[in-house]
């Protein structure tokens, strides 16, 4: 009688064993709270601005915001279509830059081919970006010091990022965009820093091409800065 309650038993916690292996293996192990994620795609705000000097060069900026909350737009990929007066497609410029969750940041090329005759109509196309979950909080960084100055034709500015927070700032982009009285953009120049460790602060400088229409037009109390560091 005992041999037989055994194998009663038996078989009823083999059955229950595998009740509970099949139903791991059709849910994948996954919880039933487990939710698919509709990402938010990155917008371009405003317009996209091709910039030029005298000689012709030519530089893309565009400012963009990635809507998504705790999720950071890693490797994403960027293409700058730029077409002709006849609608023909002229160049391409390919580049790659990640957007922090909520940040609105921007793209900036300087290595345009296309001189700014050829230049008809500029578009910004985004590939579907890496989004990867971010739970760290981000470093809290402000620029202050601004100052714009022409020096035997030259331009040069100079500033000051402070970081307020404790968080180390790695990797920090700083944009400078020249505007004349009327807040039109005339050009931008880029530059790349190290880290900014917490609480603490850097001087930045970003010097411009020699060029004498751009010294005549702008105006210091302009000049815009755009930054970003993660």
């Amino acid at each position: 009688m005992r041999s037989l309650k055994k194998i009663i038993y038996g078989v009823i916690y083999l059955s229950l064993l595998a009740f509970i292996v099949f139903n791991v293996l059709n849910t994948g192990g996954k919880n039933e709270t487990d939710e698919v994620i509709n990402f938010l795609p990155l917008e371009v705000l405003g317009e996209i601005k091709a910039l030029s000097l005298s000689s012709g060069r030519t530089v893309f900026f565009a400012q963009v915001s990635n809507p998504n909350e705790n999720y950071r737009a890693e490797k994403n990929s960027y293409r700058f279509l730029v077409y002709s007066k006849n609608g023909i497609l002229i160049e391409e410029v390919v580049g790659e830059k990640s957007f922090s969750p909520r940040e609105k940041g921007y793209v900036y090329e300087p290595d345009v081919k296309s001189s700014d005759k050829e230049i008809y109509r500029v578009e910004l196309n985004f590939q579907t970006p890496e989004w990867v979950s971010v739970k760290d909080l981000k470093p809290e960084l402000i620029i202050r010091d601004v100052k714009t100055s022409i020096v035997d034709g030259n331009i040069k500015v100079e500033g000051v990022i402070e970081n307020k927070s404790p968080i180390n700032a790695e990797q920090v982009r700083i944009l400078v965009v020249l505007s004349n009285k009327y807040y039109v953009d005339l050009f931008a120049s880029e530059t790349f820093m190290g880290g900014v460790p917490g609480f603490e602060e850097a001087a930045f400088s970003i010097s411009f091409p020699e060029d004498k229409a751009l010294t005549q037009n702008i105006d210091p109390k302009n000049t815009k800065i755009f930054y970003s560091g993660d």
